[in-house]
């Protein structure tokens, strides 16, 4: 189970073959993974495609993987740099689906007129500049440590960006089994769960209150008797007034489902109203670096920018009020790839956000006013040329308390 809920992986290793060969990119993958468990709980999923059989790719196998995964590391060399399907169809693909942690190493010198992928982006050197040979032992490590510290640092936010649950602890071990396997289904579902480690029988009732606090419902069984500490848990909930699940002591795969569905259920009613706001991290982060907090104070909304993962993308599609996608100087392929899972998301039975499109160019002389029309779906198409303006957007600020009515949130 990865360290980050909803995901496959926690960190995706790209790499061309030929620089597996003598298993260089194994060891590499064993050691980043042994350095992450100890500050990730054990729980650091490192994950790269191993099969050696040149000319044999699973594209479709390794993108599912790839889909929600937080953290992409290139190996970069000169054959990576000609290997079409680790440039075209993992680190192109993961960029155009909201991938934006991406780490660069640099196996061996490049060809004079060669550059990483990303040359604007920071890139670690593993091999020594005099000779050019494979860097080891202290040094390596050195590097290695402070990758891990960056990456460590960043699943942690990740982590925290999560919805988070609180799941009762129970003390008999006949139900610890069944309750473990609930605790999977909602860390697959998206779910941060709290406490994060085991609850000795002897824990202040304060830290009981204080995760308690920090989640937004929490899950308890249905029966406590006998079991003094799932007791106290259902009792500091009562006192506090939080939401809460009931689960059967018993659980089945079928009650499981029921319980996680009744959780998604649950947060929508309490949640804030709220707008995913959806960019291209590589092309506009620039020109949209003020519109978020723009956002947040002329509707009030919460604002949810992309992170990488199919899983966080789809919670964000079905639970906001509004998504609102802007593009500038994004590739067409970025968004072609958001709007194919716009197209897939407004499919979703209980998806009914109000649907924008924001598109700016840059002028050619004094900039126009904004066009508003509608788009295939119905949804507004606003265009301008010249710098965003928040100004342009009042037609969909408008269409937003409607949706927010609808799903019974209150601005």
């Amino acid at each position: 189970m990865p360290y980050i809920p909803g995901c496959s992986a926690d960190v995706f290793i790209s790499y061309a073959r030929r620089d597996n060969l003598d298993g260089w990119v194994t060891r590499l993958k064993d050691k980043l993974t042994e350095k992450l468990n100890p500050f990730l709980a054990g729980r650091a999923e490192v994950w790269f495609d191993e099969r050696l059989k040149p000319g044999v790719y699973f594209k479709e196998e390794i993108q599912q993987k790839l889909k929600d995964t937080q953290i992409f590391i290139a190996v970069v060399s000169p054959s990576y740099l000609y290997s079409d399907y680790s440039i075209t169809d993992e680190l192109d693909w993961f960029q155009n689906r909201g991938g934006k942690e991406i780490i660069q190493f640099l196996k061996v010198p490049l060809d004079a007129d060669q550059e990483v992928p990303l040359p604007d982006s920071q890139y670690q050197i593993l091999y020594d500049p005099s000779d050019g040979h494979l860097l080891d032992g202290a040094a390596l490590d050195k590097i290695l440590d402070e990758v891990v510290g960056v990456i460590t640092k960043k699943l942690r936010e990740l982590w925290e960006l999560r919805p988070k649950i609180y799941l009762a602890q129970v003390a008999s071990d006949d139900l610890k089994k069944h309750w473990g396997e609930l605790e999977q289904s909602l860390h697959a579902a998206g779910y941060a769960i709290l406490p994060k480690g085991v609850l000795p029988a002897r824990v202040p009732d304060t830290r009981i209150r204080d995760w308690l606090a920090a989640a937004r419902l929490s899950v308890h069984p249905e029966s406590a008797s006998g079991d003094s500490l799932a007791q106290r848990q259902s009792e500091i909930a009562k006192q506090i007034g939080q939401p809460t699940v009931t689960a059967p002591k018993l659980l089945t795969k079928e009650s499981i489902a029921h319980v996680v569905a009744e959780v998604q259920s649950k947060l929508e009613a309490v949640r804030k109203p709220a707008v995913y706001f959806i960019y291209d991290y590589y092309s506009d982060r620039e020109r949209i670096a003020q519109l978020p907090d723009l956002i947040r104070q002329r509707t009030g909304y919460e604002v949810f920018l992309p992170e990488a993962g199919e899983a966080y993308h789809k919670f964000r599609l079905r639970v906001s009020d509004g998504v609102l996608l802007f593009r500038a100087n994004a590739p067409e392929d970025w968004l072609k790839a958001q709007d194919q899972s716009l197209l897939q998301a407004a499919a979703l039975s209980g998806c009914k956000a109000v649907e924008a499109k924001y598109f700016t160019r840059r002028a050619n002389g004094q900039p126009g006013s904004p066009i508003v029309r509608r788009g295939a779906r119905q949804e507004l198409v606003i265009e301008r040329s010249g710098d965003p303006n928040i100004d342009d957007l009042k037609p969909f600020f408008d269409m937003l308390p409607l949706r927010a009515q609808a799903a019974g949130g209150a601005v």
